[in-house]
């Protein structure tokens, strides 16, 4: 079940962000609130994929070098969290003129999508870090805080960043982004 998940996880949250966009009503305050969180999000998915590279957006688990450079330094799953800033921005976003039952509805429905679908997925993804890269894997493991940073920083590693393959590689999240921005936005009143 965690590799079906890990390969459709986009789908999997498809149906929160229709929800989103059928029922929201921004409002100018809600929608500039919600924007801010969900570009920290977009600015920590392309910082780590910017150090990760493409095999971050492959259907299947993939991990040709471990990377402990950029965010990973600091926490093991930036990219998880960068999508959870964008998803609950999208509620923020979303929920300006609405009732406080479909606000519930919203917020409810993050907790539902992201937590299910990142709950499967981590262990599946830490599991196969663990078998791919053995020792070194489970010394980062022990230094890295899953998902909440702690301010202390992993030791550099030699991996960099890299702006055409950060942008490269999230055209496939920034495209729908874009257009639940669009539509919010349009909706605004």
């Amino acid at each position: 079940m965690g590799k079906l998940f890990f390969r459709f996880r986009g789908l999997l949250l498809a149906p929160y962000g229709l929800l989103l966009l059928i029922l929201g009503k921004p409002s100018f305050l809600s929608f500039a609130l919600g924007l801010s969180l969900a570009l920290l999000g977009e600015s920590l998915r392309l910082w780590g994929v910017g150090y990760a590279g493409k095999s971050t957006r492959k259907s299947v688990l993939d991990a040709p070098k471990l990377v402990t450079s950029g965010p990973y330094a600091l926490i093991r799953h930036p990219l998880y969290i960068g999508n959870s800033f964008m998803g609950l921005g999208g509620a923020i976003m979303a929920s300006g003129h609405q009732s406080a039952l479909i606000q519930s509805l919203f917020f409810l429905a993050f907790l539902f999508f992201y937590g299910v679908v990142y709950g499967v997925i981590i262990p599946l993804e830490e599991q196969f870090l663990e078998k791919q890269f053995g020792i070194p894997y489970l010394e980062y493991k022990k230094k890295v805080p899953q998902l909440i940073p702690t301010g202390k920083s992993y030791p550099v590693s030699d991996h960099f960043f890299s702006w055409s393959v950060a942008f490269n590689s999230e055209t496939h999240t920034l495209i729908p982004f874009a257009i639940l921005v669009a539509v919010l936005g349009l909706k605004i009143r």
